[in-house]
């Protein structure tokens, strides 16, 4: 070992005081680095389509429209026309001599089984089937006008989230009707003498199952009463 000085003494001293400052400012310096702006990456841009097709029908216009094209970007129509141009990157859909035309929309339905036999767990299975069923066939949009167990709103929010396929539901919710009045009995059997859930006798009692329907963000609302109310 080399003999201690003052001078090597003071060197140690001040190596030392460098290793601790590194130690500090290190991190800091890293944590700095690390919290820096940077630029966000680019989007990816949206896929196109393109659905070709012998004719198109022009609701508004009435007539139908020759050598049909839809562009379509990412999950919404861009544009549609007669012999559109079609970029080079788009996917081609070719439908050949078919006829194209807006998604239909029915104005009353009812998916879900009914009965005491289809309880609400069974009847959502069969609704789902129902939507995907409808959408198929063109249906792009359905006025469901009443239900059991609210489940025309479970669908409808399951499509909304992604998790089954089917057309944009604008849900009644339950039937609203009195004791005795038409659906009264809806879910339920005659041996158990109630009433069903959209039961309601008197002008408060109604404004309460209104509310209640509202609560579940309905679109519309049914009742069917007696004519003498």
């Amino acid at each position: 070992m080399f003999p201690s000085s003052p001078l090597r003494s003071r060197l140690g001293i001040f190596s030392a005081s460098l290793l601790l400052q590194a130690s500090v400012l290190l991190p800091a310096n890293l944590a700095t680095a690390a919290n820096a702006p940077t630029s966000a990456p680019a989007a990816a841009p949206e896929a196109l389509t393109a659905v070709k097709a012998a004719h198109l029908l022009d609701v508004k216009s009435g007539k139908l429209i020759d050598q049909a094209v839809i562009l379509i970007e990412g999950e919404k129509i861009k544009s549609v026309g007669s012999k559109l141009a079609i970029p080079a990157q788009a996917r081609i859909i070719d439908l050949g001599d078919s006829t194209l035309l807006p998604g239909l929309i029915d104005s009353h339905v009812h998916l879900g089984g009914y009965g005491p036999r289809v309880g609400t767990a069974r009847g959502a299975l069969t609704g789902a089937k129902q939507a995907k069923t409808t959408l198929e066939a063109g249906f792009t949009a359905l006025r469901t006008m009443g239900g059991r167990a609210f489940t025309g709103i479970a669908l409808r929010d399951a499509i909304n989230d992604g998790d089954i396929v089917g057309p944009r539901i604008y849900d009644a919710g339950s039937l609203l009707t009195t004791t005795g009045g038409h659906c009264s009995g809806q879910g339920t059997a005659p041996e158990d003498d109630k009433d069903g859930p959209g039961v309601a006798n008197g002008a408060e009692a109604f404004e309460q199952k209104v509310r209640q329907q509202l609560s579940m963000a309905l679109t519309l609302s049914r009742s069917a009463l007696p004519a003498d109310l």
